[in-house]
């Protein structure tokens, strides 16, 4: 084995021979673990920071999905003809489409939970009862939760 010497300020040195003494290991070994963890620690971060990126652009997408959603419900609320039920129908389908696309716990149940929206809308349209419109608000609370729970 071969070694080389290396310059490095007394008090880390004195560090070093600390850590040493204290784990009963070589000078040489002490140096490599360091330097192993630091490169360990190093990749990690990127890796958790491009997973941040990834997430941060999910969020972004589904943030504007669900914007559109919530707001193409409010157009139907307001006015509950046909043209706003496919407003609706397309909001839902845009956004099964891309929860279908991403990585997400709950995949199946949020993808029910639209399929019940999209089924109480139309009752609503053809007959008009209160308790349908109250169950479908309380199927869109429990999807944006979900949502934000899962990501």
């Amino acid at each position: 084995m071969k070694y080389k010497t290396v310059k490095i300020e007394e008090r880390t040195y004195n560090l070093i021979k600390e850590i040493a003494k204290k784990k009963n290991l070589p000078i040489s070994r002490v140096i490599e673990q360091s330097v192993i963890f630091y490169e360990s620690f190093h990749n990690n971060s990127k890796k958790r920071q491009n997973i941040l990126k990834e997430k941060e652009d999910i969020i972004e997408k589904l943030t504007w999905k669900l914007f559109k959603f919530v707001k193409s419900i409010g157009h139907y609320y307001e006015n509950t003809k046909s043209y706003n039920l496919q407003l609706l129908y397309e909001r839902i389908d845009e956004l099964k489409e891309f929860i279908e696309k991403i990585e997400i716990e709950n995949k199946v149940e949020i993808l029910r939970i639209l399929q019940n929206i999209k089924k109480l809308a139309k009752l609503i349209l053809s007959e008009k009862k209160k308790e349908f419109i109250i169950e479908l608000n309380q199927n869109a609370k429990l999807l944006l939760k979900l949502l934000f729970l899962s990501l």
